[in-house]
């Protein structure tokens, strides 16, 4: 399924960045507590904000440092929609696109 590579991308990713990306910022705390908040934990198979945490702690390391920093661009794109749908249409096509080219 193309959504769920890039779901265990995005998961890698969130980890990652936790405590290397943008100063130490925690993406994958991040995410899924906003996710939390507009019901809608199920976009990344996860039913709880730690089980959405474990997965993202559990594969990003995969990602290559282009990928990580294209993804960590995307994030913070996610992150600033201040609506659920928005923000969730975000991480939706984020999962189910990656983060696009990295040149």
């Amino acid at each position: 399924m193309k959504k769920t590579f890039w779901m265990m991308a995005a998961f890698g990713l969130f980890a990652t960045c936790m405590s290397s990306c943008d100063g130490g910022k925690d993406y994958a705390t991040d995410i899924c507590k906003k996710l939390q908040g507009c019901n809608n934990l199920s976009l990344v198979g996860a039913t709880t904000v730690a089980q959405c945490t474990t997965n993202a702690n559990n594969e990003l390391n995969a990602m290559s440092s282009n990928d990580r920093s294209a993804f960590d661009k995307k994030l913070d794109q996610c992150l600033a929609q201040s609506d659920c749908g928005s923000f969730s249409a975000c991480v939706d096509n984020l999962i189910i696109y990656g983060p696009g080219p990295t040149y």
